[in-house]
This record gives structure tokens, sequence and C-alpha cells, in this order.
């Protein structure tokens, strides 16, 4: 289980591994509890993203506090208008703050022409997609990351800030994040409100000795549990345990899959409308086609 998504409960429960001689692996602690709650799941094992850690990482600066954003500029999910109204925020409350996201997506336009309206194309950069090999260096020059997020699983790209030591403000959901973020210990705990995110941003800008103790702990957190020679071991050893016993049950059967799929979470669905089947999509082509000839 990759992430609290319907799409990967669909497929959670029109597969259920368990019955087909194979077993269950979720990224955190929260999706393995909920899935034993919801599916016949025998023992889902977690088993969290390995990432690199790296040996250079971020130190405090005010002048300026760098906030980066790293991940798919959409709305569902990741709330990326959200974000942007939050740094907004943080910049007109404190001339020291300055922003960097990256990565790229339908919604970027928008965001970039909320930051032009607001005049801050100068403090609010927009990077696009960016080489892995170049994340990294952006990290260790950036103080603090913010998430916004309506759900995730556990995200890479927090873990792979805290493992540089940038101290993370995230919004406080039910999801692996709290496996993570712990109030004013590894980072900061917002709500929705993009003011009371902005606020924490410019407290951490301001404190740097709350800046300090979170980055130290939660490199240190990171560093002692997800790095990705850890999680390969793991991986391993699932492998293993799996390949002698297991008697799958074939054929699988996909014909609910194919049916729900996409599918509509109720907590989100005013917001996020599931797109239509594409088969309807190309009923509709063939249809202008047909009235125009």
């Amino acid at each position: 289980m990759h992430s609290d998504d319907p799409d990967y409960w669909c497929v959670a429960e029109a597969l259920t591994p368990e019955t087909h001689g194979g077993g269950s692996v979720c990224v955190s602690q929260f999706l393995a509890q909920q899935l034993r709650q919801r599916l016949p799941a025998i023992n889902p094992q977690v088993i969290s993203y390995g990432i690199t850690l790296p040996t250079a990482q971020a130190s405090f600066s005010d002048q300026p506090f760098r906030v980066v954003y790293s991940g798919r500029m959409v709305e569902r999910q990741k709330c990326i208008q959200q974000v942007v109204h939050t740094l907004i925020h943080a910049c007109r409350a404190s001339s020291q703050i300055e922003a960097h996201l990256i990565g790229d997506g339908p919604a970027r336009a928008a965001c970039e022409q909320l930051v032009h309206q607001a005049g801050l194309a100068d403090r609010i950069y927009f990077h696009g997609r960016v080489p892995p090999e170049q994340v990294q260096p952006l990290l260790q020059r950036s103080q603090a990351i913010l998430l916004m997020s309506d759900f995730e699983g556990l995200p890479v790209a927090l873990l792979e800030a805290m493992a540089a030591g940038v101290v993370p403000v995230v919004r406080s959901i039910e999801s692996g994040i709290p496996e993570l973020v712990q109030h004013e210990r590894t980072g900061l705990l917002v709500g929705n409100d993009p003011a009371e995110a902005a606020t924490a941003l410019v407290r951490l800008s301001h404190e740097p000795e709350l800046w300090q103790g979170c980055s130290t702990q939660a490199r240190a957190l990171a560093v002692a549990g997800y790095g990705a020679d850890e999680c390969f071991e793991r991986w391993f050893s699932v492998i293993e345990q799996q390949r002698g016993p297991a008697r799958p049950a074939f054929p699988i059967p996909t014909t609910d899959l194919r049916r729900l799929l996409p599918l509509a979470d109720p907590r989100f669905q005013s917001q996020y409308p599931p797109p239509p089947p594409r088969w309807s999509r190309l009923q509709r082509a063939v249809a202008r086609i047909m009235q125009a000839g």
C-alpha cells in the first residue's frame, strides 16, 4: 500500500494478496492499521521508502529563510494552491522568507498566476522538474519544507528533506506523517488554514533554537530508520519469505477492479470528482465525429 488513496484501496480489495499466496506491505504503520481493519490481511508488514542519506545538511539562515515544496503541482491530494497561498501569506508577513517550488503539473500555471498577482515573483520561484541529483543541493540550501496534502502514505519528499535537516511544516492529517513529524520536536504540525501554516513558517524563521532542535531530531529520525540499505534488506526478507511456500491462485479476478476504477473517495468527493471512464470519453468523441459527418 503506497498511499491512502481510493485507487490503492480498490486494488487492495480486489486482489487481497493473502488469498492468492502473497502478502501485504504498507509504507506506514497507519496504512497497515487501516488494512487490518478493512481487509482480511493476516499480518501486513511495514516497509517505508528507502532514501539516500546525504552527508551534507541544511543550516539555519534567516537572510533569507528558504521554504521548499517538492512534489506534483496538482490540486487532488497535494492541494498545491493552498501551498502557494501559504507561501504568499508567509512572504507578506516576513521579508526574510523566500520560497522555492520543485515539480510540475497541470496546476502550475494557475499557481504562477497567483504569485504574479501577489507581486511576489521575485521571492517565490518555480523550478519545474529538477533532475534527481539536483534536488538534494536545493534541499540543503533550504530551512523548511511545506506540505498541505489532504491524504498521504509516507511522503518521500518529506523523508528526503528531513534527512537533510530541513524542518517540516505539514498539515496534520491521518497518514504516515505523524510517524515522522512530532510537533515542536521534528517539525511543526498545522491545520488546514494557510494563514496558520504561514505563521508557523514565520515562527521558525524567528526562532533559531526551535529550528535547530527540530532540524537535528528530524535528521536523526530519518537516518535511524529510513535509509535505502535498511529498506532494501527488509524487502529482500519479504521476498525470501514468499519464495517457498507461496501457492498463487490463478487467474486473479480483476473484473470488479476494471469496473470500479477510477474511484472517488467520499472524504474528498466534492473537491475531486472522479474523471469519467476512458470509454465514455471515447463514446462522446465518436458521437461528435458522427454529428460532424
